[in-house]
This record gives structure tokens, sequence and C-alpha cells, in this order.
């Protein structure tokens, strides 16, 4: 093994394992592609950088499974939790994740999303509203968050206030830091799963009895003449992980996507005096700064060869979805960001059958809350150091201070 090589199976362990080295990967990733594509780590996960070997993953889910994965890496003893835990579409393999998908998928057509333009833009104002007097903020916590809980919990139909609750059990939920106590975190998390179904169960209930204009309303009433209905687990796993997702990684983006424009003033200048710029900049931030650089894990359940790589069964397989949209292969001068940029062919919403379901509604609130945000702060401007987080799945900042 060349010194080359040796470095960077260290650099490969690092990021595996600390949060910090993934504060500006960047170089990490582009020696990771020249070097080793798909690279094995030291711990036996496998490392996919490169735009070509991260399509082929992402289109192989009938050997590379998001199922076996969620049961090698479930860390839950209570068989209602691991039930509920295994139950998330996201965990699920075709033809079951096909059902699934089905029953709910009509709630989130651009149509059906549609309908939220307004109050999502009445949102963003109302909460500018409030803000704007006192000429500074820190974006994240104090605008980006709200905002998007706000339109999540409207939506879905859950209290209004309760998303801290989710943030705390998803917390609990998280994969433990190296060196700390596995049994602890067992615990936790197989405590906050039951907290989550108790919480969901109390909700439907509601909504059986009273129902609403709202997701929750149609997921309870969702039918379909081949697959029937959601069954009642499977109700209350649908519920927690789209107000999970929902949540964390549109809030996260408008805060990397703002970042990407205070960078870049000249562009930000150019986004204010040409709207129609918006739905490519809204690409561009998504190639450029994801809020899900690697999505969830999958395990292989027979041999596959992978950009001249063999992966055996059992293997757990990663793809830095941060990493192919920075492939210069496919993308010219792939670490300039560029709003006008042309054929952008990014895959943060991923690929195939696991496209990302939400992706319509999230577009929509990018797009309404960056518009109201550029209207209402035409001199923002950052008032600080923007602070990345250690979260260990999704790429955030934990502080953007901002003025005006």
């Amino acid at each position: 093994m060349t010194v080359d090589q040796l470095d960077l199976a260290d650099e490969a362990m690092r990021f595996l394992t600390d949060p910090s080295s993934r504060h500006d990967p960047a170089a990490f990733y582009a020696r990771l592609r020249e070097h080793s594509p798909v690279h094995r780590t030291d711990a036996g996960v496998w490392l996919v950088s490169s735009y070509a070997a991260a399509s082929e993953v992402l289109r192989n889910d009938a050997i590379l499974s998001r199922r076996e994965a969620a049961l090698k890496h479930v860390a839950l003893d209570d068989p209602e939790a691991r039930l509920l835990f295994t139950s998330r579409m996201l965990f699920n393999d075709r033809p079951e994740h096909t059902r699934l998908r089905r029953l709910v998928s009509h709630a989130f057509t651009r149509a059906s999303v549609g309908r939220w333009t307004n109050r999502i833009r009445e949102l963003a104002e109302l909460h500018l509203d409030a803000l704007v007097p006192d000429q500074r903020m820190e974006l994240v916590h104090d605008f980006a968050y709200p905002v998007v809980e706000q339109v999540i919990t409207e939506l879905l139909g859950i209290r209004h206030g309760d998303l801290p609750l989710f943030l705390k059990w998803s917390t609990a939920m998280t994969e433990p830091s190296p060196g700390s106590d596995l049994s602890e975190y067992r615990r936790a998390a197989t405590q906050a799963t039951l907290e989550v179904a108790a919480y969901v169960r109390e909700r439907v209930a509601e909504r059986r009895a009273d129902p609403a204009d709202d997701l929750l309303t149609e997921l309870i009433a969702a039918e379909d003449q081949e697959d029937g209905r959601l069954a009642e687990h499977e109700l209350t796993a649908m519920t927690f992980e789209l107000i999970f997702a929902g949540h964390e990684t549109t809030s996260n983006f408008l805060g990397n996507g703002v970042y990407c424009l205070l960078q870049h003033p000249d562009q930000l200048a150019d986004l204010r005096h040409d709207r129609s710029l918006l739905p490519g900049a809204i690409d561009e931030m998504l190639r450029y700064e994801s809020p899900a650089p690697m999505p969830l894990p999958r395990v292989a359940i027979g041999t596959v060869e992978i950009g001249g790589q063999t992966i055996q069964p059992g293997d757990t397989v990663v793809v830095l979805l941060a990493a192919a949209n920075r492939d210069p292969n496919v993308f010219p001068d792939p670490e300039t960001f560029d709003i006008r940029r042309r054929d952008n062919n990014y895959i943060s919403f991923g690929f195939g059958a696991h496209y990302c379901l939400g992706h319509a509604l999230a577009r929509l609130e990018s797009t309404e809350i960056l518009d109201a945000l550029l209207d209402r702060l035409p001199g923002l401007r950052l008032d600080g150091e923007a602070r990345w987080s250690d979260h260990q799945f999704f790429r955030s900042l934990a502080s953007l201070p901002v003025s005006w």
C-alpha cells in the first residue's frame, strides 16, 4: 500500500468516526474520487464517491438492500420498537417499499403540495415581520427552523410547538458516537421510539375522531384497491419519518443555501434583480451544499461489482452524494458555485425507487421562503462566523449570524 493510500485510509476512518472532519470535506472527496471511487474502509464499510458508481448503487435496490441495512444496524431491543423502526418506508425494498410509497404518494405530487404555496409564503412573511426590526438574527434557529417547523406541523396536522419533542427523540435514536456507552444508547433509543409511537397514536386517535384538511387525515384514509390501507404501525412509522425528514432537510438546506449566496455576493445581487434565476440557484445550492450528503446505507444481499470493486454479501455500502455532486466527469468546474450552471444533474434527491418522495414540497418551501427573504432583507450580509454542526448524517450549520 502506497503512502497516498495509507493517508486516504486514515482520512476515510476519520470521516466515518469524527464528525468535525466533515466540516470541510471537499479535499477528501476529491482524493477519494481520484484514487479510490469505491473504497473499502478499515471498518469494512464501502464509501462510494464517483457519480457513475453512486448512480449504480442508488438504482440497484435488488442487491443493495435498505431493509437489510435496517436489520443489520438497528440497535433496539424492544419488539414493538424494532417493528416501528424497520417499518419506515426508507428502510424497505420493493415490493414493500412500492406498496407504502403508492399509498401516500398522491399527497406529495406537485399539484397536491401546490395548494400550500400561499400559506408557506405567509408563514415566512409573518416570521420576518417579527425579525426585521432587530436588524440581525441567527438565521438557522431564528428563522429557518421555526418557519419550516410551522409548515410541516400545519401540513401534517401535528400540534404546533411539539416539533422539539421529535427532535429530541430523533437525537436519541441516532447512532452513538465512538466510545460512548452502547447499552445506554440502546436504552435511550428504545425509549424514544416507544414514546414516538405513543405520541403518534394519540394524534391519530384525535384525527380519526375529528378529521381535518391535513396530511395525517389523508394518511389515515389512504387506501389503494390493490394495497389496502396502512397498518397502525406503518402509519406511526410513516408519520415520524415525514416529520423528521420534512423538517430537518429543508431547514438545513435553507441555512446552507443562504450561506452559499452570502459567500458569493455578486450572484446574490444577480438573484435579487432577476428572480427567474431562483430555480437554477436552488438546483446549484442542492448540488454544492446538499443537506443530506450521504443517504441511509445499504447492505449487499448478493455479490455485486460496483466501479470495478467486488462487494460481498453482508457488506455495508454508503453513497457520498456530496462527493458525486462534485464529480468533474459530470460537472464542469465542480468546486465553483454557479447559479447559472446548465445541465445540473445533481443527485441530492437520490435515484430510482428511493427518489425523495418530498422533493416537490422541499422545492416549493425553498422557493417561497428564499423569495420572501430576498424581498424583505435587501441588505442581508454575514455578521460573524458561520459554524458547521457535528451532525452524524446531515450537512447543516449550527450557526449563521446575519444582519441587514
